[in-house]
């Protein structure tokens, strides 16, 4: 990690310069102030690994749940069930009111993503809607958070791949009208609140609908087996307005599940 690296030159400094009793406690305690960071940031970032790895887990296992909803379900639960780990960690003074909202956001994510399943369960769109944009907006500052405390793999960054695939799914929603997008590209939650569950229903509107000739997307990040990104069509009817999606890799293919209004 970045801190143990400062560590080493802290001490070195320390003992190469010769300090008096003063300056030896001074550095003493900047040092082990550092590496009480470092030991930190490094836990830290080993819980949002597994974590996040355990969540990708059951998006892409087509054993474990059977629906797109028990599967965030499952998710969701794997996500609770680390809440206490994030909780034990010991952080240095330093970052401890950092890594207090670092675990409050954490929890209110694990609260409203219950709300979006329950929303779903009784296919209440505006529900729905309300809770998936609070997680969009909760999201962006739990991550922030994570960047704050130097943890790399707490952050937002896509991978080459995540960011391959998001896009590909936006394409094929955006620049189509495909009706085997309906089932390829949409999540099964995605056509409880917008086709009412039927694929017929969808399948007819793809055929009528008018497609963007192409789209810009921006800040793709991503949160476990859940993506963001900022989409602004180019042509059609859409022309030029900016809504956000929220996409959700199922079984290895990242799909639609939900449109918010743009941040």
């Amino acid at each position: 990690m970045r801190g143990f690296g400062i560590v080493a030159v802290l001490v070195a400094a320390a003992t190469a310069v010769g300090c008096g009793a003063g300056g030896e406690t001074e550095a003493s305690g900047a040092a082990n102030d550092e590496a009480a960071a470092a030991v930190y940031v490094s836990d830290l970032d080993g819980l949002c690994l597994s974590s996040a790895a355990e969540q990708r887990e059951i998006a892409v296992d087509p054993e474990l749940g059977a629906t797109e909803s028990e599967r965030a379900v499952e998710a969701n639960e794997a996500r609770a069930k680390a809440l206490p780990l994030f909780d034990e960690l010991e952080p240095p003074p330093a970052l401890a009111a950092d890594h207090k909202r670092y675990v409050a956001a954490l929890t209110e994510l694990v609260v409203l993503n219950e709300r979006v399943t329950n929303a779903i369960d009784s296919r209440d769109r505006a529900r729905r809607t309300r809770a998936a944009a609070r997680i969009a907006r909760r999201t962006e500052q739990f991550l922030k958070l994570g960047a704050d405390l130097g943890a790399r793999e707490c952050t937002d960054d896509a991978t080459t791949s995540e960011i391959a695939g998001m896009t590909e799914a936006i394409d094929a929603v955006e620049t189509t009208n495909d009706p085997a997008q309906c089932k390829e590209r949409f999540t099964k939650d995605y056509l409880k609140l917008t086709h009412a569950g039927s694929l017929a229903d969808c399948e007819a509107f793809q055929e009528d609908y008018e497609p963007a000739e192409s789209f810009e997307a921006a800040d793709l990040s991503t949160v476990g087996p859940f993506g963001f990104a900022e989409v602004t069509p180019i042509g059609g009817p859409s022309d030029g307005q900016t809504v956000r999606y929220l996409l959700h890799l199922d079984r290895g293919t990242w799909k639609l599940d939900a449109i918010l209004p743009s941040r």
